[in-house]
């Protein structure tokens, strides 16, 4: 199968909060209060993602039939602040393609920057792991969201 990997444009920001809004809703929603769904759900709004694209950018995978298959968005080349692929399109090494490509990207546009961090779902904290990240404190709850920081060394290019 092939993938497209792209940036996101403004017009697909609903496509892509809608697949997010999926994954979360089956794999992760369940760790988080009744507050923490809400939040999340405010957070990954297609307005707020298309909002924050002045300091966040946001990388697809996109599949033959041009649907939403994979994202990652970073914060100011800093911190993942979204990493999901859609349940039809797991298992293919997706997140990790978009996880390096992203990682590629942050070791350019920024070369004296040392680290990247997330706060991972409970769920994801293994693939952080096996992305080379390692915890950074112990799991939190801000705002009913549960998380893991995690940071990860960036290698230099």
């Amino acid at each position: 199968m092939t993938l497209q990997y792209r940036e996101m444009r403004a017009d697909e920001a609903d496509a892509v909060a809608s697949m997010v809004a999926e994954c979360f809703d089956r794999y992760v929603g369940s760790d988080f209060s009744a507050e923490g769904r809400a939040e999340f759900r405010r957070f990954s709004s297609a307005a707020t993602i298309a909002g924050r694209m002045h300091d966040h950018w946001l990388l697809m995978a996109l599949g033959p039939s041009q649907e939403v298959a994979g994202v990652i968005e970073i914060r100011a080349l800093r911190h993942v602040s979204l990493l999901f692929v859609a349940e039809s399109f797991q298992r293919r090494g997706i997140a990790a393609e978009l996880m390096k490509r992203a990682l590629a990207r942050i070791a350019v546009e920024d070369p004296s920057l040392r680290e990247v961090t997330v706060n991972s779902s409970l769920f994801a904290v293994r693939a952080y792991e096996r992305f080379g990240f390692v915890a950074d404190g112990p799991e939190q709850v801000t705002k009913g969201i549960r998380f893991v920081p995690m940071r990860r060394a960036v290698a230099k290019p």
